[in-house]
């Protein structure tokens, strides 16, 4: 390269300096909307923070703003009560001699699912189809036509029975054996 050529090269690198660079403030954070959790689902260990075997006073805690009747009120308070969620409306924990022993969730429990998906309302066909194997049938004691479905995780320690009715769910509870009482706490 000739020394003209090489004296323009340079002059030119050194005139093609960058100019001063300006920063432009940062945009601000668009805000994302909250995402929600998904609500818990009921298996046949329990419901979210709620669980089969919790004690009376855990069970209260798991569900704040629980209802339940007094001690003194009912003569058999230790042997079986009952605790209502306050949300969601329905759900239901059944406490016997001072331990959670089942969930249930009854017609208004709208929104509550288990972990196969089912929900009160749904047909009956979706619970046989969510439990290819396992799944026992039995006639309701009172209504005619209607059925509970059982379906065991360990036998008579930890399951889910659906009551069918005019061929839906109307009910779901899960836990230990009381989930086939019918009435309650009998």
């Amino acid at each position: 390269m000739k020394p003209a050529y090489a004296f323009v090269a340079v002059v030119a690198l050194v005139a093609c300096k960058p100019k001063e660079v300006v920063e432009l403030p940062a945009a601000p954070p668009v805000p994302m909307p909250p995402v929600a959790a998904a609500p818990p689902l009921l298996t046949a260990e329990g419901w979210g923070r709620l669980k089969i075997g919790l004690s009376h006073d855990e069970a209260v805690k798991a569900l704040p703003g629980a209802r339940f009747d007094a001690k003194a009120d009912l003569p058999d308070w230790d042997s079986c009560h009952i605790i209502e969620a306050a949300t969601p409306d329905g759900l239901w924990a059944m406490v016997e001699n001072g331990k959670v022993t089942r969930i249930s969730l009854e017609p208004r429990a709208t929104g509550v699912a288990t972990d196969r998906g089912i929900k009160v309302g749904d047909p009956a066909e979706k619970v046989k189809a969510a439990y290819p194997e396992g799944l026992t049938a039995m006639p309701h004691k009172y209504e005619q036509g209607a059925e509970y479905l059982t379906w065991w995780a360990k036998p008579q320690v930890a399951g889910v029975r659906y009551v069918i009715v005019e061929g839906k769910v109307a009910t779901i509870s899960a836990g230990g054996p009381s989930i086939e009482y019918v009435e309650g706490c009998s």
